[in-house]
């Protein structure tokens, strides 16, 4: 090959491998700017959760929790829990339904609400959070 000839194809090779860094470095910003779309969407479902539970915390203290009789009463009212666990060995009440803030797993207050086959309410528990250690 003349000199010419392999200058010509090291700057063709040299364009190309640029141009893939370029493409490459797009898709990466791509995906860091989805990722910033879908961190201001999570912000927005832990606000929402935070607002139900406090609703509920609301609703407990006022003793108007009795108003909601039913599965659909809480979804309606509260949202979705943060939790769901069946039960097939407990003859009073059949699934638990876990309401708290979304971000403090240990440190937040919990209210368990028990349903009954039948999607009925049965009764419903309310847990503080555990008592927070002195700093040192």
């Amino acid at each position: 090959m003349k000199r010419s000839q392999i200058r010509n194809l090291s700057f063709f090779c040299l364009a190309i491998f640029l141009c893939s860094c370029n493409a490459r470095h797009v898709t990466e910003i791509m995906r860091i700017k989805a990722a910033s779309d879908n961190k201001e969407e999570q912000i927005r479902s832990v606000r929402a959760v935070n607002e139900r539970f406090d609703a509920l915390l609301v609703a407990l203290r006022n003793n108007t929790l009795d108003t909601c009789q039913t599965k659909d009463d809480f979804l309606k009212r509260f949202g979705e829990p943060i939790f769901i666990k069946k039960f097939s060995d407990m003859p009073a009440y059949t699934e638990r339904w876990l309401y708290r803030y979304a971000e403090d797993l240990w440190k937040s207050d919990k209210i368990y609400v028990y349903f009954d086959a039948q999607g009925k309410t049965v009764t419903w528990e309310y847990q503080p959070p555990p008592p927070q250690e002195p700093k040192l």
